[in-house]
């Protein structure tokens, strides 16, 4: 056995053969030169070798009167070896092992298989199969290799003879009751503990038990060995890899270790999802450990040629319109995945009359290194991925049948191929399918529109004249009658309350109204969501912004410029499901550097601000008068970026919902939730009634 170091490992008996002396002779041989043939995968290496350590044959022990301690030998090789000639690994030997054995000759038809049947830490026994060639006269100093783990476990010593005739010494009649097939070893746990003890570990430096050089490959070679333990499974599982992948199959693959195996697998695009593709074939049931570690070695590459080249085919028939679909469902599918802005817009993705295939293919190869984000399901294996998420949402907006199910054909093949279970792709599914069908609902969310006038006489500086529209599909139609009364906040919540109470209970969730408030430009700022009622008879609180999503609109800022920014703002309203929030940070940013920002970006449906109270209130005017849709800023705190942009990341549809949700929490939890976001929404599709303003009105 090739050791490092240009060192060679065998018995002691065998150099005593080799000196002409007897077999067991315990005596030094000193530094005999003897001739060494290496056999390796390469051909054979003639050599000459010095006697370097000598660990002599041992007395028998007193229960094991055919066995027998030491007998260790290395050798020094005289001439150097190929460098492709490489040492063997080490595992220790185990009982259950199947090992194989070669004659001393070094011919390939030579081998002899076995099982270890006992071991411990000196000695291990290994019996023969019934059938082929059993280990004999002449193994004897070579190695006990296991295929199983790519490695050596320890060194024929002997076979076990049935004992002889007591009165002539000679051979007894066979009979079955003799050991047949039945040789011993030395395990390589006495290997390492006898060389160490004699001063040698120099020779079993670098032979770390059953570890791959590579200790980024040692969890892949482990599963590869459990998985498929024989070369006659591995080599069937590589032909069907480089089937796949198109690639050559390397020189003696039908013999080549677990380790040579798992760097074939690492060396060639996409042949690990090929792997586990084609041991989903061969193993069903063991394809899970592999899915595992293949993730963990490339979480980028999740599908198979095959799979790639399928979905990419599927996606290039369908319609330009519903692959220019593929951003929104992407946001919509994964809304809180960080999806870099470069991959959904920009030239290619519908603004001709075709979109570019390279812009789908880089970004579905982006999307095969997104993790999986259903819940847990009863024998789930695997959760899925964010690529296959996308394809249900994308299959759900496609109007062409045959398209939509061979989109979904493929998903569930995929799935089956990783392990997903039916009820999470189900899960999928059914969030696809609602997503589609909140698409195309025509019918819009109930909202209260509240116009509030600041009373800024003398003595009345928080009152305010109040109007109020009701719109539930058809229009906004009045339902206050005393416009020029002035009342207090706390009064203003319980008429908004009293006006939503019988529609909030008889509409279903999905109407619940939204309050839509019609400020006038200096009072952007006013807090009227944090605004609660005051009756004393309540028993549960009257909060307006913890139970209804509050949006601010100011007119006197949308309709300053006319029809200037209407184009713009029709078009923005269009990309808001599409478009990536734009964020304003103070002090860089100021009047001019934001419009030319929204000059630049001119499908930016929002814009995040995030600047001192000065230099806000700036940029959130200049934002409504050229007519943004939705712009979300925080009335309290700077440096409040991060916890805006989750408030419209994803879906900016979902804004006005998840503001009301943060400003429960800042209920509930006050010292954890400090801010107080705004939102100024403005629909095209929500038209504002007409109003007169010129002139706020004024106390008589």
């Amino acid at each position: 056995m090739l050791l490092p170091g240009e060192h060679l490992l065998t018995c002691a008996h065998v150099v005593n053969d080799a000196v002409g002396k007897r077999q067991l002779s315990p005596e030094d041989p000193g530094p005999v030169t003897v001739r060494a043939r290496v056999q390796s995968p390469h051909g054979r290496h003639e050599c000459a070798a010095r006697l370097d350590l000598w660990i002599p044959p041992g007395q028998p022990a007193g229960d094991r009167p055919l066995e027998w301690g030491g007998d260790l030998a290395v050798l020094t090789l005289l001439e150097r070896l190929p460098e492709d000639v490489q040492p063997v690994r080490w595992h220790p030997m185990e009982k259950g092992q199947s090992v194989r054995a070669w004659h001393g000759g070094g011919t390939a038809a030579s081998y002899a298989d076995a099982r270890v049947t006992e071991c411990d830490d000196s000695v291990g026994y290994f019996d023969g199969s019934p059938t082929g060639l059993a280990i004999d006269h002449g193994y004897s100093g070579g190695p006990l290799w296991s295929d199983e783990l790519g490695a050596a476990v320890g060194l024929v010593v002997a076979s076990l003879t049935p004992p002889p005739d007591p009165d002539t010494g000679g051979p007894m009649p066979f009979s079955p009751q003799q050991v047949i097939r039945r040789g011993w070893g030395i395990p390589w746990q006495r290997i390492r503990a006898e060389l160490t003890g004699s001063g040698a570990p120099y020779v079993i430096g670098g032979t770390s038990p059953a570890l791959s050089p590579d200790p980024t490959l040692r969890p892949l070679v482990a599963a590869v060995a459990r998985v498929l333990p024989t070369s006659e499974g591995r080599a069937e599982a590589m032909r069907m890899v480089a089937n796949r992948c198109g690639c050559r199959l390397p020189e003696g693959h039908a013999h080549l270790t677990v380790d040579a195996f798992a760097r074939f697998l690492t060396s060639h695009e996409r042949a690990l999802p090929a792997f586990a593709e084609a041991l989903h074939v061969l193993q069903p049931g063991k394809a899970a450990e592999v899915l595992a570690v293949s993730r963990e070695l490339e979480p980028g590459t999740l599908l198979s040629p095959g799979e790639h080249g399928a979905l990419m085919a599927a996606l290039h028939t369908l319609a330009p319109a519903v692959t220019a679909l593929l951003p929104t469902a992407v946001r919509a599918a994964l809304p809180l995945s960080q999806v870099p802005n470069s991959l959904l817009q920009g030239a290619g993705w519908g603004d001709g009359p075709v979109v570019r295939m390279e812009r789908v293919e880089a970004l579905v190869s982006h999307l095969e290194g997104l993790q999986g984000d259903s819940r847990a399901v009863p024998k789930a294996t695997s959760l899925v991925p964010g690529l296959l998420r996308v394809v249900e949402y994308l299959a759900a907006v496609c109007d062409c049948v045959p398209q939509r199910e061979r989109l979904r054909e493929w998903n569930a093949q995929v799935a089956a191929r990783l392990g997903i279970h039916d009820s999470a792709l189900g899960e999928r599914r059914d969030d696809a399918r609602e997503w589609a069908a909140a698409r195309q609902r025509s019918v819009p969310q109930p909202r209260l529109l509240v116009r509030l006038d600041r009373h800024h006489a003398s003595g009345d500086a928080d009152r305010y004249r109040v109007q109020m529209w009701l719109d539930e599909g058809m229009g906004p139609r009045s339902v206050s009658d005393t416009a020029d009364q002035l009342r207090t906040p706390s009064q203003i919540v319980s008429e908004i309350f009293r006006v939503l109470g019988p529609m909030h209970s008889t509409a279903p969730e999905a109407a619940r109204p939204i309050v839509e408030l019609l400020l006038p430009r200096d009072a952007l700022e006013l807090a009227v969501d944090q605004w609660e009622s005051a009756d004393s008879d309540e028993i549960v609180p009257c909060v307006l912004g913890a139970e209804y999503s509050v949006v601010i609109r100011c007119p006197e800022l949308t309709e300053r410029y006319g029809d200037r920014f209407k184009t713009d703002w029709q078009r923005r309203w269009r990309r808001l499901e599409d478009s990536e929030p734009l964020c304003v940070r103070g002090p860089v940013a100021g009047k001019r550097e934001t419009y030319g920002l929204l000059m630049d970006e001119r499908d930016a449906a929002c814009v995040v601000v995030d600047a001192v109270s000065h230099l806000r209130r700036d940029i959130v005017e200049l934002c409504l008068a050229m007519r943004v849709p939705v712009v979300v800023w925080d009335r309290r705190k700077p440096d409040s970026a991060h916890e805006l942009l989750k408030i419209v990341e994803g879906w900016a549809g979902r804004a006005p919902e998840r503001v009301r949700g943060y400003r429960t929490k800042t209920l509930s939890y006050p010292q954890r939730y400090t801010g107080q976001p705004v939102l100024a929404w403005e629909s095209p599709e929500s038209p504002v009634p007409l109003l007169d303003l010129a002139d706020p009105l004024e106390s008589s």
